[in-house]
């Protein structure tokens, strides 16, 4: 969402509008989840193999959750639940190939529980708002999973799934924040770090 005039956002350049599919009214989140869904089964390569198996199969699970994850926030228009009960049939045929009807359920709540967080809200209401947004800084290329103005102060949001609190998301922040500093020649960017945990929402300031 860009204002047609005096938006910071200006210096970064023309964003080229883009269609990704057509959206039609799937009704509640209950009519959503009666897509039957593909089940994964992993090939069996023998007992000696199957504790790494394992381990291989639950991060391959592990990704395509966080990968369904941002691209739920990525598609909806506000947040709000029913924006996301018009897109989340979108995510389930996208992903049902690999992540149960569980999965999808543990998604839609973590999803909901960040658009009640009163931290996010505040953050989001009133602001201009620009996903997935990408920049280049000394020849490197980055994405931003949120990137926020509301009035003279500018928020990067970065979206994680694990409940590991890293110290690379810390850099991975701050080497956003250096960028869109740079882009936008102003100090006042602040960063952070939202972990979509299960039983919360985690906000930390980077």
């Amino acid at each position: 969402i860009k204002k047609d005039t005096k938006s910071t956002f200006e210096l970064l350049g023309n964003i080229e509008v883009s269609q990704k599919g057509s959206i039609y009214s799937s009704g509640t989140y209950e009519n959503i989840l009666k897509y039957q869904s593909i089940q994964y089964t992993p090939y069996n390569f023998g007992y000696q193999d199957k504790n790494i198996n394992q381990t291989q199969d639950d991060n391959i699970v592990s990704m395509y959750f966080g990968l369904a994850t941002h691209y739920a926030l990525e598609l909806i228009e506000y947040f709000t639940k029913q924006s996301l009960d018009k897109i989340f049939y979108i995510v389930i045929k996208k992903y049902n190939h690999i992540l149960s009807q569980k999965h999808f359920e543990d998604i839609y709540s973590r999803i909901i529980k960040l658009f009640e967080n009163s931290f996010f809200q505040d953050m989001t209401n009133n602001s201009i708002i620009l996903k997935e947004q990408s920049f280049i800084l000394e020849q490197e290329h980055y994405i931003i999973d949120l990137l926020i103005q509301k009035q003279q102060d500018v928020f990067i949001v970065d979206y994680k799934t694990s409940n590991e609190h890293n110290i690379l998301h810390k850099k991975q922040v701050n080497i956003y924040k250096k960028g869109i500093k740079k882009i936008l020649n102003t100090d006042k960017v602040f960063g952070y770090i939202v972990y979509l945990n299960k039983a919360n929402i985690d906000i930390i300031k980077v």
